[in-house]
């Protein structure tokens, strides 16, 4: 949920006490798993996910 925040990787990294190469590296596979090209449509991905 973080993602859908819109939030840096510094400040990810911050909130969840780890660091932000491993937010990165998150982000990268979740691009990777949903088909997704870019940013926002790994966002609407996510924002459409059920909790």
């Amino acid at each position: 949920m973080l993602l859908v925040e819109v939030l840096t990787a510094k400040e990810i990294a911050r909130r969840l006490d780890i660091s932000p190469r491993t937010v990165h590296v998150h982000k990268n596979r979740l691009m990777t798993r949903f088909g997704v090209r870019n940013s926002l449509e790994r966002v609407r991905c996510l924002a459409s996910v059920p909790h």
